[in-house]
């Protein structure tokens, strides 16, 4: 006579769900039916710490189901997550929740595991959207271009989706605080921030700053780089109602920090530091000799290094060895983790995803995503699977520990 695993009660199908220590594991015995889905919570609390997925663009845009990469064991995925639809972009990933963005004004929060969703406030509650009319072709807002509202700008709903918001990172995990505050980097206005408090908030609301490059978010505390005439942070907290700036550190920068090279820089929170973290890229454009052909434009990390703010001196050190911790870097909230602590991560390396994002009309002018690990010790870079540009929205990473 066959088992009728399904009818095993419900408190051995929990006990069983306790004895599990990998992630997709456990994902895979809520999957197995519907009663043993309703007796294991969604939220595996006893779990250790977790390596990051990385989170693809869809091959197919009919699916509902999104391919990520497992790192601790090299293969591929799938998660069923109709929410996210083909037309949506990613700009953020913070404490295990995606940033979703739309082509209509829509802005949405979501885990992947649980697929729990929370709506933030759309793009026509910012102080610098005029108007919008889905019927207008093309042209479906009206921004203002400029901080005092003098010149009306036209944007199609696709690149506002693209390059209206450049980042947002979360202070704290939804799941545990529901009064979490979202802090975006808008591009229209050069690098200007603009935040949004969860259960106080009706709307975006907009500092008055500008030139801001990346942000994290770092033990209540916001870090955003600051581009002037020299590089800066600035950092700003909640503490009296609204973002507030408390402090403005200008520092001074290393020689091989030029900015007349091509280089990419991100925020890291790593231990008690923030860490700044530099990209030396090649940038290059590949010509066809068919005129019909496109020209296709190249990126290719060269090397990396890595600075420790040094805020009593106002000056960048060099950080050579990162001891037993691994970086992430890219679209999401910048962290490290210690290598000890997860299986198969590597030490003293830095994780990163191509974060550049042309948006999806330019995505056939461009080469494969880079994606892969740089080791600090020798400077070399294993490329993790390529993933061609012609695929949108860009991998990013995401945290899938239950926090």
């Amino acid at each position: 006579m066959a088992v009728d695993w399904t009818q095993l009660p419900p408190e051995l199908v929990e006990r069983i769900s306790k004895s599990v220590t990998i992630l997709r594991d456990y994902v895979c015995l809520r999957a197995v039916c519907r009663p043993w889905r309703s007796s294991i919570p969604p939220n595996p609390n006893h779990l250790r710490l977790q390596l990051p997925w990385l989170l693809l663009p869809q091959s197919d845009p009919n699916q509902s189901h999104r391919p990520f990469f497992d790192l601790s064991t090299n293969k591929f995925y799938s998660l069923y997550l109709p929410e996210i639809s083909p037309t949506m972009r990613q700009c953020g990933s913070s404490h295990g929740w995606l940033i979703i963005v739309d082509d209509t004004p829509d802005i949405f929060i979501i885990k992947p595991l649980t697929r729990a969703k929370i709506n933030l406030p759309s793009f026509l509650t910012s102080p610098s959207v005029v108007s919008f009319n889905h019927a207008d072709i093309d042209s479906q807002y009206k921004l203002y271009l400029t901080l005092d509202h003098d010149y009306v700008y036209p944007h199609s709903s696709r690149e506002t989706r693209d390059t209206y918001i450049k980042k947002i990172v979360l202070s704290s995990s939804p799941s545990t605080d529901n009064n979490f505050t979202a802090v975006a980097i808008v591009r229209i206005h050069l690098g200007r921030l603009a935040y949004y408090r969860n259960n106080k908030d009706r709307c975006w609301k907009l500092t008055d700053a500008v030139n801001y490059l990346d942000i994290v978010c770092h033990n209540g505390l916001f870090y955003v780089l600051y581009l002037q005439e020299k590089h800066g942070v600035a950092v700003f907290n909640m503490s009296k109602g609204d973002l507030t700036r408390v402090s403005l550190v200008i520092l001074e920068r290393p020689t091989s920090m030029d900015f007349r090279l091509s280089i990419d820089i991100r925020l890291v929170c790593s231990g008690d530091d923030v860490l700044l973290v530099v990209q030396h890229m090649e940038r290059d454009v590949e010509y066809f000799p068919d005129p019909r052909e496109k020209s296709l434009w190249k990126s290719k990390v060269l090397w990396m290094e890595v600075f420790r703010f040094g805020w009593r001196r106002r000056r960048l050190e060099r950080v050579r060895d990162l001891g037993d911790r691994a970086l992430f870097v890219g679209q999401n909230n910048g962290f490290s983790l210690l290598a000890s602590d997860c299986a198969g991560c590597m030490k003293n390396c830095i994780y990163f995803t191509d974060y550049t994002n042309e948006g999806e009309q330019y995505r056939d002018l461009f080469g494969d995503y880079e994606v892969g690990i740089f080791r600090l010790c020798d400077k070399s870079i294993e490329y993790l699977p390529r993933c061609g540009r012609h695929l949108w929205p860009p991998p990013i990473w995401v945290t899938p520990n239950p926090c």
